[in-house]
Parts: structure tokens; C-alpha cells; sequence
């Protein structure tokens, strides 16, 4: 083996050693891009659905039950509670995210706190005010 078969051999060692550090590099990369879209776009459908649920409380006129039949939702005292599957279609049992109401009645003043969560802790939280019986 010549001088020169051997230099050829090291640049080849030394290329394919640089390629795998840069391609463990990026698959990292794409990992950790990955987990940030869905973040992502779980924080826009935890939006969308407190927005939702907002505009159902508005519409019922600050009214549990009503705002529980407009979301399709279940009641308890005042809270309304909706369960989303993984995919945020509406889930029947376990759920992977949850909506939950929390109306509050002061006078003409109907107030609700919207949260919208999965199992590791609030994604989402809305306060919303409505003038009942009457004009907005």
C-alpha cells in the first residue's frame, strides 16, 4: 500500500466520521422540531376551543346548562366539562385533553374561567365576561 492509498483511506475514514457526527446532529434536530409543532398545534386547538366555548357561553346568555348543550358538554353544578380524544375530536371516557368551565353569576354579571388542559397541567386559560339579560 502506497503512501498515497493510505491518505486516500484516512480521508475517507475522517469524511464518513464527520458525516455521521452531522447526521446525528440533525436527526436531533428534527426530533426536538418535531415535539415543538405539536406543542404548536396543540396550543392552537387549546385556543380555538376556549374561543369555542367563550362564544357558547356568550350565546347562552351565561346560562350552565345551556352552554353545556351548545358544546355538547356535560354539567356539574356550575362547570361544564368536555373531553377531547388525541386527535380533539369530542371523546366519550379517558381523554387526552379536557375543557373545563367554571361559570360564575354576580348580578347581571356572568363570568367564566375556560381551561383547556391535558395531563401534564393547563395548555390553555381564557376569562370571559358577559352582561346577562340584555345587551352585550
Amino acid at each position: 500500500m502506497g503512501a498515497r492509498s493510505r491518505w486516500l483511506l484516512l480521508e475517507i475514514v475522517a469524511a464518513v466520521f464527520l458525516f455521521a457526527i452531522i447526521s446525528g446532529i440533525c436527526a436531533t434536530l428534527f426530533v426536538q422540531a418535531k415535539e415543538i409543532s405539536e406543542d404548536s398545534a396543540n396550543l392552537t386547538m387549546s385556543m380555538v376551543q376556549a374561543q369555542r366555548a367563550a362564544e357558547a357561553f356568550k350565546a347562552a346568555d351565561g346560562d350552565t346548562e345551556a352552554t353545556a348543550a351548545l358544546l355538547g358538554g356535560s354539567t356539574e353544578e356550575d362547570r361544564v366539562t368536555l373531553a377531547f380524544g388525541p386527535d380533539w375530536q369530542p371523546a366519550r371516557g379517558e381523554a387526552a385533553y379536557t375543557l373545563a368551565a367554571a361559570i360564575i353569576r354576580e348580578g347581571e354579571l356572568a363570568r367564566a374561567v375556560i381551561t383547556v388542559g391535558n395531563e401534564t397541567g393547563e395548555l390553555y386559560r381564557l376569562d370571559v365576561a358577559h352582561r346577562t339579560g340584555g345587551n352585550p
